[in-house]
């Protein structure tokens, strides 16, 4: 039997030889009889062995094609991500995208995120209420009062119990309860922030899909651009769990100075990767013409959305 693969990535197959019709990976479009390898139907440009060999429709490890190994294509998938240009290589659109593999993926990414982030902001805040606590119960623990002692007494029953209200010690409910209170309004708007910023993001692009000729592209696709770039934000995270918990180790006292800037330094930074990330995406996995521009535009208006949201959160709360 004659091979129906072309010899090299642009010439055309032998359609005589291909029994079945071979379509588009992000429009559907029937690309039969066609000769150049571009879609007249959205634009998308490909190599014919992408999607006539179906030896390269099975990626190497991409959580999406793995249920049989989620530990291992997770953590391959999340590792092959830190080195965006080879990953999306490596990652074509005539791979069959799996959404509910993709919503599995963010969820398990979310939920380190979320779980490490809680982490980091409790444990600093702990430390500091407990020293808090500490002190105040050594400065009253002698009073010079008598007047003060039984308004305290016929109130709460002893001094104890007034010294467990105002500050509880580390092993009780309440320390547990002023922890948690003290933590939270920091914490909710940044577990917001990454929970919604992906989706800003895929909501402005998909704008951009809408005015570039991409009216038909199957929003999968750019769900797994999304999917797949901002994952890092768990990376950063991650990062400054292990910078805090080097500072508890090597220098406590300086916990409230290292931390703070370090973690600034790595939000930043893990921004500029996440974006940088979706912009590789677009360039070699959807191959927009523009994609530099996209994604700046893309993360403008998804920075307007969520600072909309933390105004409205800042108004409920």
């Amino acid at each position: 039997m004659e091979d129906p693969s072309p010899k090299n990535a642009s010439s055309p197959p032998n359609w005589d030889s291909i029994d079945e019709d071979i379509f588009c990976p992000l429009c559907a479009y029937n690309l039969r009889g066609l000769v150049e390898p571009r879609c007249p139907e959205c634009g998308f440009r490909f190599d014919w062995p992408e999607l006539l060999d179906p030896a390269r429709r099975l990626h190497p490890y991409v959580f999406e094609h793995h249920p049989e190994s989620n530990f291992r294509s997770f953590r391959r998938t999340l590792w092959g991500g830190l080195r965006p240009k080879r990953f999306w290589q490596s990652l074509h659109p005539a791979q069959p995208s799996h959404p509910r593999r993709l919503l599995l993926y963010w969820l398990v990414a979310s939920a380190v995120f979320c779980v490490v982030l809680s982490l980091s902001l409790i444990i600093p805040n702990a430390i500091s209420l407990a020293s808090r606590n500490r002190a105040i119960r050594q400065v009253m623990n002698t009073p010079n009062d008598p007047g003060f002692v039984k308004m305290v007494v016929q109130s709460h029953g002893s001094l104890d119990a007034y010294y467990d209200e105002i500050a509880p010690p580390v092993a009780s409910w309440a320390f547990l309860v002023s922890l948690i209170s003290d933590t939270f309004p920091a914490l909710i708007p940044l577990m917001i922030c990454y929970i919604a910023w992906p989706w800003l993001t895929f909501a402005s692009l998909m704008v951009f899909r809408w005015s570039m000729r991409r009216t038909k592209v199957n929003p999968t696709h750019v769900i797994r651009c999304v999917v797949y770039s901002f994952d890092a934000a768990m990376c950063g995270v991650l990062l400054i769990m292990g910078v805090e918990l080097t500072t508890l180790c090597l220098a406590p006292g300086a916990l409230y100075y290292i931390v703070p800037v370090t973690a600034s330094l790595i939000v930043i930074g893990s921004i500029v990767v996440m974006a940088f990330r979706v912009y590789v995406a677009y360039k070699r996995y959807l191959r927009f013409d523009h994609p530099l521009a996209t994604i700046i535009a893309s993360q403008i208006i998804a920075l307007l959305g969520l600072f909309n949201i933390l105004l409205l959160l800042g108004r409920v709360l």
